[in-house]
């Protein structure tokens, strides 16, 4: 197989002449790991869209008369281009078929048909596990807006009966749980409250009011992922980089750090729970002498969601942990 090789582009001749797939078309990671492992096979798989498509979702997605297939339904526009996105970004796409599973459980025709409208809004990621990710603006004490009845602090699940609930989008407001899209939840909480972020199912979906452009959705059932770190989540999917939880086993790759204190600037490792009790009584100001590693180490034990993937280094982080603090 002929081929030429760059960072921006990969060109392979056919017997029909050259094939050209540039950096930002959705077969181009796919086709250049191909060709640098000399699978030809899989590199000749890789040269157009439909065909990469087919094998990045193991046969499950495909592309008919210029639409995306999931099976053999037809996926709306509103998630094609979500896939695509995926597909152009070289991300895993199981993600996306068990957002589609718990989709299609999702009892009510008409929420399913919503829920495609206020996904178009950005930064609203799908988890691993197929459920996805929005924004709820609270209170200062963490309690809702509307009524200051239910806590908000991260790990909490609220539920009510969805029969309760309309899934009527001409009806603005109703009985329900209502999370949104990053600006929607900025605007309703205003300069006074705080943002979270919170975790859905997709068969727990009730309605998407046609009012704030689609960007809010009632639910029956939610759960507090974490404080909003400042930084917009991704508008595909989401990954926690951190481990769930970290322990100081008496065995470790990683050294940990005897005595974790202020005056210890290098990288603490795994954090013990005397580490973390120091840091909580820091400043900001002395934690601004900890090293970057462990103070993302810090800011995802405080619940904030991507810390590990916040851009603008120690400042953006410093931020993040000052507002989850208050």
């Amino acid at each position: 197989m002929k081929y030429t090789l760059t960072n921006e582009s990969v060109t392979v001749v056919t017997e029909d002449g050259p094939v050209t797939v540039r950096r930002g078309q959705p077969n181009f990671h796919q086709l250049r790991r191909a060709i640098i492992e000399e699978d030809e096979e899989a590199a000749m798989e890789f040269l157009t869209i439909k065909d990469a498509l087919k094998n990045w979702s193991n046969g499950k997605f495909s592309i008919k008369d210029d639409s995306l297939v999931f099976g053999s339904e037809e996926v709306p526009a509103e998630i094609s281009s979500r896939v695509l996105e995926m597909l152009r970004k070289d991300e895993n796409p199981d993600s996306f078929l068990r957002f589609w599973e718990h989709l299609d459980r999702n009892p009510s025709y008409r929420s399913v048909q919503q829920l495609f409208r206020f996904l178009a809004n950005e930064n609203i990621p799908i988890q691993p596990d197929g459920t996805f990710l929005a924004y709820k603006a609270v209170r200062n004490d963490l309690k809702d807006l509307h009524s200051g009845t239910f806590l908000n602090s991260p790990g909490t699940t609220h539920q009510m009966p969805r029969n309760k609930i309309s899934d009527d989008p001409k009806l603005s407001c109703h009985i329900g749980f209502h999370v949104g899209s990053l600006q929607y939840a900025k605007d309703f909480g205003g300069n006074g409250s705080r943002l979270v972020v919170c975790e859905i199912n997709p068969a727990n979906v009730v309605c998407v009011p046609f009012d704030s452009s689609s960007g809010k959705v009632r639910v029956c059932c939610y759960k507090v992922k974490g404080f909003y770190s400042g930084q917009p989540l991704s508008s595909t999917t989401h990954k926690t980089s951190a481990p769930k939880k970290e322990k100081a086993p008496r065995k470790t790759k990683k050294k940990v750090a005897k005595n974790q204190k202020a005056s210890n600037c290098k990288d603490w490792g795994p954090l013990t729970p005397a580490g973390i009790k120091k840091l909580d009584t820091m400043s900001i100001v002395e934690l601004g002498e900890m090293h970057i590693v462990t103070l993302r180490r810090y800011a995802s034990y405080c619940k904030i969601v991507g810390a590990y993937k916040l851009k603008g280094g120690k400042i953006a982080l410093l931020n993040a942990i000052a507002k989850v603090r208050g």
